[in-house]
């Protein structure tokens, strides 16, 4: 499988989606979220999504797996990446998972010690 890494993205992602099947292999993705990635849709298709994350996107191997592993239906995790914040929703239902991956603000303390021209130069 060869994957780029997408290390240093530095611009927004508006909830990208992705759906997998019950052994976690990625069955589609929406077109923005494959624009963001740098990956034609179909690329993808039937990649296991924790192999994939960790050769393209390593820091979410490990709230996503943990996600993927638990029973809950709805989570929802925040987590730092390079200059960015994301938030990694799992929807679980049936025999299929949603994923969603977005960029967010930083937590509030983290806003207050850096200045608001530092955050946009990050995401633009």
């Amino acid at each position: 499988m060869e994957v780029t890494p997408i290390d240093g993205r530095s611009d927004w992602l508006s909830g990208g989606r992705m759906i997998l099947d019950s052994a976690g292999a990625i069955v589609d993705l929406d077109g923005a979220f494959a624009e963001w990635l740098g990956v034609e849709r179909g690329s993808v298709v039937g990649l296991p999504i924790v192999a994939w994350a960790r050769a393209a996107f390593p820091e979410l191997v490990e709230p996503l797996a943990g996600m993927l592993a638990c029973e809950e239906t709805f989570q929802s995790n925040r987590f730092a990446e390079g200059t960015g914040w994301f938030e990694l929703e799992v929807v679980k239902h049936g025999g299929g998972i949603c994923v969603r991956l977005s960029s967010v603000l930083p937590p509030r303390n983290e806003l207050e010690e850096s200045s608001w021209d530092e955050i946009g130069r990050a995401h633009v």
